[in-house]
């Protein structure tokens, strides 16, 4: 994904649901982890913020369903 220094960012890591899909139907929770200093913020599936200086910030998606079960993916926001 791509964010530009200095400008608002919002992105769905979810990517509203379809990311991530639990075969028995129930919901799913979200997890998600970035390095500090990106001048992002977790909202929960949600990234959002302006990027303060450039670089490449590593974000991690975990999806957890009602049984336990769990998915995760990791991305990268430069």
């Amino acid at each position: 994904q791509a964010a530009i220094v200095g400008s608002a960012w919002n992105y769905d890591v979810s990517k509203g649901g379809a990311a991530f899909r639990d075969s028995a139907g129930g919901g799913l929770t979200y997890q998600v982890t970035i390095a500090s200093g990106s001048g992002l913020t977790v909202n929960g599936a949600r990234l959002t913020g302006t990027p303060a200086t450039p670089g490449v910030y590593h974000v991690r998606v975990e999806a957890r369903d009602v049984g336990g079960g769990l998915a995760v993916d990791t991305f990268s926001v430069a």
